[in-house]
């Protein structure tokens, strides 16, 4: 520059005089959602065949399902909630129940930690997140939400060897009466749930949850009501799908569209939507689903989301589980479905007082933050269904003098006839009825587990 002119000699001896300091520059900025992008890289080549080459090489624009805002709010409360000090590992996954678009996901708490993605690779125990399976079998064959079953310490018979399956309740808390299925998805009653598996069809369940979309292999046991096999969390947040729109089974899809450099279309994709469920037990089931937030219903215990149904502002559904190795949240608006797992990779067993609300306060504050502004919508009654007031102590027909009720949906006609009050005035009877009733309960269980033997498919 002297020597062109552009500077005098003054200032050239003092430039040569004047240390130079370099600063550091980010060479390339942080990945968003790296554990989605992950599972878009291996569809490319696993699922939709393309040539690694051409993936390599770049210049290909992918046009994703991914929503920006959704993966930010799923990030955010997986940071806020999980703790630091400690290597509890989660997953979140929030899915369109209308065409399966994956709108977010979080496979681990640190990707540069731990890049292996929870969400879409792991297999866990779902707990009790599986029984609304369950249930939308039991209403398929003849239950009711208000179907009455004991909820009592009960041995259920394995073989004629004299082998016993003993599930029991969290807390060992039990009504040592009868409840409805409403109150017990509302409460996660294990007993209720065995015996519904025990008065159905071994095969029934399965078929069920693989109706859903479940394609994980599946034991056919009676441990399989509280969710003893493990699945995915991508796959179970999936197959809540029909529950929130009337009964549509809908592919998981991350990838729209793939265009190369020039602008040509190498993948065009559209959502794989196939009606699996009758929208009359979907909605039923929606509306059991909703009362785990309602505090009105506790009663000998609580809700199980009793913790988390003052974060709620919209109509949500939804059914928590835990295994002593994993915490589970999912469940869903008309419009979004949220699933949260927290556990060990290494299946430590949970401390369940310390960490049992982890995977309910992302899913909540998710789920919240995912659809802030948007038009609270309710969830569309079909044809064919109406809703009841059910008294909570009897089951029956809820009346004023009777005490506190809720509201249940039934196929037309199939509600209760009998009113509450009718137990108001022979307690004497009562008592005499309900013994009657506890023999024919144990009467048509054994008899139905005596197929379940001849099935040779029963194993705790």
């Amino acid at each position: 520059m002297k020597d062109q002119g552009k500077i005098t000699a003054e200032q050239y001896e003092e430039a040569l005089a004047t240390d130079i300091e370099f600063s550091e520059t980010q060479q390339s900025q942080e990945r968003v959602a790296p554990y989605f992008q992950d599972v878009v890289e291996r569809e490319l080549l696993e699922r939709y065949d393309l040539d690694p080459a051409i993936v390599e090489a770049g210049g290909l624009k992918v046009f994703t399902t991914l929503d920006a805002d959704l993966q930010k709010a799923a990030e955010t409360y997986v940071e806020q909630e999980m703790p630091a000090d400690e290597p509890l590992q989660t997953a979140v996954v929030s899915v369109d129940p209308t065409t399966g678009d994956v709108k977010a996901m979080v496979g681990g708490v640190h990707y540069d930690e731990s890049p292996f993605n929870r969400a879409y690779d792991a297999r866990r125990s779902p707990g009790s997140t599986f029984k609304p399976f369950l249930y939308y079998a039991a209403l398929k064959n003849g239950f009711t939400p208000a179907t009455l079953l004991r909820s009592e310490p009960t041995s259920f018979p394995l073989n004629e060897e004299g082998d016993y399956y003993e599930p029991g309740n969290y807390g060992e808390i039990y009504a040592n009466d009868f409840i409805t299925m409403t109150q017990a998805l509302a409460y996660s009653d294990n007993i209720y749930a065995v015996k519904t598996h025990v008065l159905q069809e071994p095969e029934s369940l399965i078929e069920t949850a693989q109706a859903a979309g479940i394609e994980s292999t599946l034991s056919p046991n009676l441990s399989l009501a509280l969710g003893a096999s493990d699945v995915g969390v991508l796959e179970l947040t999936a197959a809540y799908s029909p529950f929130a729109n009337g009964g549509a089974r809908v592919e998981p899809r991350l990838i729209e569209r793939v265009e190369d450099a020039e602008g040509n279309v190498l993948i065009d994709t559209e959502p794989e939507v196939e009606q699996a469920f009758d929208e009359r037990q979907t909605y039923m089931m929606t509306e059991m689903m909703r009362h785990m937030f309602n505090s009105e219903l506790n009663d000998y215990t609580s809700v199980t989301g009793n913790s988390i149904s003052h974060l709620i502002t919209r109509p949500m559904a939804g059914k928590s589980g835990s295994t002593p190795n994993d915490n589970w949240m999912i469940g869903y608006t008309p419009n979004l479905v949220t699933g949260v797992w927290v556990g060990y990779d290494d299946n430590t067993p949970l401390d369940h007082r310390k960490h049992g609300q982890i995977a309910k306060k992302i899913w909540v504050k998710t789920l919240e933050k995912s659809l802030e502004g948007e038009l609270k919508h309710e969830f569309q009654m079909p044809p064919g269904v109406e809703n009841v007031d059910i008294d909570l102590a009897t089951g029956l027909l809820a009346d004023e003098a009777c005490g506190n009720a809720y509201t249940a949906a039934f196929v037309r006609n199939t509600a209760p006839t009998e009113s509450c009050t009718e137990y108001l005035e022979n307690d004497e009877l009562n008592a005499e009825e309900a013994k009657e009733e506890i023999s024919k309960e144990k009467e048509k269980l054994f008899d139905r587990l005596k197929r379940w033997f001849s099935s040779n498919e029963i194993d705790g």
